[in-house]
């Protein structure tokens, strides 16, 4: 069986938590160990204590604009540079992983 990735983790707890079952029910319907819910569960309730904040753009602002220069991001040792012309879809992935990380 194929291992779930974080955002497939994210939509399981939240599946559980909207069903209004206690783990143990919840848990034996899907066959997914009650350990590792309460792990996962535990892991996005310290995740979203963390001091990352989500930015979200309002209705009445203008879209993003990049400079020529494209953009410079660094987390402890991580750095990420994207061209001008970078792809979206990759910088929403990056985003997505350093979400874990106290940067």
């Amino acid at each position: 069986m194929r291992r779930r990735t974080i955002v497939e983790w994210k939509k399981v707890i939240e599946e559980w938590q909207t069903s209004g079952l206690k783990i143990t029910p919840w848990s034996k319907k899907h066959q997914i160990p009650v350990n590792t819910i309460r792990y996962w569960r535990d892991y996005f309730t310290t995740l979203s204590r963390s001091s990352f904040v989500e930015l979200k753009e309002s209705p009445q602002e203008k879209p993003l604009k990049i400079s020529s220069s494209g953009v410079h991001l660094v987390c402890k040792n991580i750095k990420i540079d994207l061209d001008h012309d970078f792809d979206i879809t990759a910088l929403e992935k990056c985003i997505t992983l350093l979400k874990g990380l106290r940067c």
